[in-house]
């Protein structure tokens, strides 16, 4: 979900937050977490995420996204 708000324009850890909690819950019960009783997603807050990002390895996550995006470039759909 982070990505996805850099990807749209975040450019701050609060910016981060804000977009997530701006996005559809569907999103979030896609990605596994749970929602309140008003439907609302129950996510962590600011400083939570902050330490979860600052505790990812930077180079780990580089070549997951990598092999991910290579193997969405290079596996042919049968119509070429």
């Amino acid at each position: 979900m982070c990505t996805v708000a850099v990807l749209g324009g975040a450019r701050s850890l609060a910016q981060i937050c804000r977009r997530a909690r701006a996005m559809d819950p569907r999103i979030w019960t896609a990605a596994g977490f749970a929602l309140d009783a008003d439907g609302d997603a129950v996510l962590p807050v600011a400083t939570t995420l902050g330490r979860a990002l600052a505790a990812a390895d930077g180079d780990a996550l580089d070549d997951v996204l990598d092999g991910y995006l290579t193997a969405l470039t290079t596996t042919g759909t049968g119509d070429d």
